[in-house]
């Protein structure tokens, strides 16, 4: 991995990538429910050479999904997916070279801070689960921000 392959993820996450705190609770037999959090970054493309350099590159996996464009059309669409430990460092190699997502990024490390707690065999306290808990919100509120951005101010 070099600078200029982490400006390249840097520019796919950008484009094409998301940055996401999930909120699961585990079925398991021994977790009796267990709630937890965890951070992914996600880029998603139609090109599976992209979806190669990013595994062979970064690590990580990806999933495959057919979708319907039509009645008679499909068409495979590749998600490459990073999560926890390895997604805190990528977006912190990518932090510099991040063009819109940068508040997203740092947001997602600030809440990766958290897990300097030790977690015991019967999982988070409700405190840390709530802090985690707000900064999934706080990213997720990010990105419809985002979202209502009504027009761009270009050079006049």
């Amino acid at each position: 991995m070099n600078e200029i392959d982490i400006a390249r993820l840097a520019a796919y996450i950008d484009g094409e990538g998301c940055i996401l705190i999930t909120r699961k609770c585990s079925t398991g037999k021994n977790n009796h429910g267990r709630k937890y959090h965890f951070l992914r970054v996600v880029v998603g493309n139609t090109d599976p050479r992209l979806m190669s350099w990013l595994k062979n590159t970064f690590g990580g996996y990806i999933n495959t999904q057919m979708r319907n464009l039509s009645k008679n059309s499909r068409r495979v669409s590749f998600t490459w997916i990073v999560h926890s430990k390895a997604a805190e460092d990528l977006l912190r190699f990518c932090m510099p070279y991040f063009v819109m997502k940068q508040g997203q990024a740092a947001l997602a490390l600030e809440y990766r801070d958290t897990y300097g707690e030790k977690v015991g065999r019967k999982g988070l306290g409700p405190d840390i689960f709530e802090i985690r808990e707000g900064y999934r919100i706080k990213l997720s509120e990010m990105k419809k921000e985002v979202g209502t951005l009504l027009s761009v101010k270009g050079d006049d």
